[in-house]
């Protein structure tokens, strides 16, 4: 596998070849296994085993996700496990960590998200200043406002907190109205409630 960045700032975009003792037919087989015993027994010695496979065939994996054709609906009737948190995770960790088996990309975003969301929340709030929004066009007053609201928003329920949680969780969305896309779209909500109470 390559150690330096090579496409869109990966580690890992395109691994050359299969890991040691693996071949092309061994790395199918084994992803043949893993569509065959999707969810079908989540024993723990199973799921021992479905780690194992998704760790060796990240490069058949990389192989399939740049070789696409169309969507990603191929790629997860090939590669199902990529559906699981725990498997995307391990392999978002091979393409961007440098030593996977010893952080994980889980444990990197949590480590550094407080510190990029109060930069992100910095920016933000000085395209929101009240100044701006007076001079701004029409089409991006009501973009502006709303970022404006949603931060007043999160600022108070920080304070009720005591907690920079909702102002990390509010970067998310001030992004997505700033970039004018669908927050929904942009992130997997799992469950959110009322985060103020």
């Amino acid at each position: 596998m390559r150690s330096t960045l090579d496409e869109y700032g990966c580690l890992r975009w395109a691994p050359l070849e299969p890991p040691t003792g693996e071949s092309s037919e061994t790395l199918e087989a084994k992803r043949q296994w893993l569509c065959d015993n999707y969810h079908v027994q989540d024993t723990p010695k199973c799921l021992d085993r479905v780690k194992e496979y998704m760790t060796v065939t990240y490069s058949a994996q990389r192989a399939s996700i740049i070789g696409r054709k169309g969507g990603i609906d191929p790629i997860l009737q090939w590669w199902p496990y990529l559906q699981e948190e725990e498997y995307f995770c391990l392999h978002a960790s091979y393409l961007l960590v440098e030593k996977p088996e010893e952080n994980s990309i889980k444990k990197i975003w949590t480590e550094n998200l407080n510190k990029k969301s109060s930069a992100l929340w910095y920016v933000m709030s000085g395209a929101c200043k009240m100044r701006r929004i007076e001079k701004a066009s029409k089409e991006l007053r009501p973009k502006l406002e709303k970022m404006q609201a949603l931060m007043k928003e999160a600022q108070e329920c920080s304070q009720n907190r005591n907690s920079r949680l909702p102002k990390t969780i509010a970067v998310f969305q001030l992004l997505a109205i700033y970039l004018k896309d669908d927050f929904e779209r942009m992130v997997k909500v799992k469950q959110v409630r009322n985060v103020c109470s």
